[in-house]
């Protein structure tokens, strides 16, 4: 191996005691080898592992963790994977002003166009009963043709 190679292993896996017996043994011997390395590893302990061994841990108060596993087996749809009606109903997102702005128009339409047709309808049996009535007048001379005049046979 190489320095180079030495060194990305004293940086990660060295350096951790995650290094594997038969890798462990390379770089000790290459370390005794090489001064270059060894200066480095030697940087390396000094700026990296002697301050995080002068840290101070703090111990976790044992409620916190009461507290989290609490909420872990309260809550067991935390860690439930959710169906495929629960996924659709999560993407599809509604926002509620919209949806009632959208009922509202949809109920101006519907209203208006209702409204049309039941004028229409109105007009049209209007328009009707004016026809049979008209159609029902006897004149003076018993002529039951509804026309009483030459204007109402020429329009009718």
């Amino acid at each position: 191996m190489n320095c180079a190679e030495i060194r990305e292993i004293l940086l990660t896996d060295y350096i951790d005691d995650e290094a594997s017996d038969g890798l462990r043994e390379t770089v000790d011997k290459h370390l005794k080898e090489c001064a270059a390395c060894r200066e480095y590893y030697a940087l390396i302990r000094e700026k990296i592992v002697h301050p995080l061994d002068k840290r101070a841990f703090i111990k976790t108060p044992p409620e916190v963790w009461r507290n989290i596993r609490s909420k872990i087996y309260k809550d067991p749809a935390a860690y439930e994977t959710p169906g495929i009606l629960q996924r659709i109903r999560e993407r599809i997102v509604f926002n509620k002003p919209a949806i009632v702005f959208a009922s509202f128009l949809l109920m101006i339409i519907l209203g208006t166009k209702g409204a049309r047709i039941y004028t229409d309808n109105m007009s049209r049996d209007f328009m009707e009963r004016q026809m049979l009535y008209l159609a029902g007048v006897e004149d003076e001379n018993g002529d039951s043709s509804g026309f009483s005049t030459s204007i109402e046979e020429y329009f009718f």
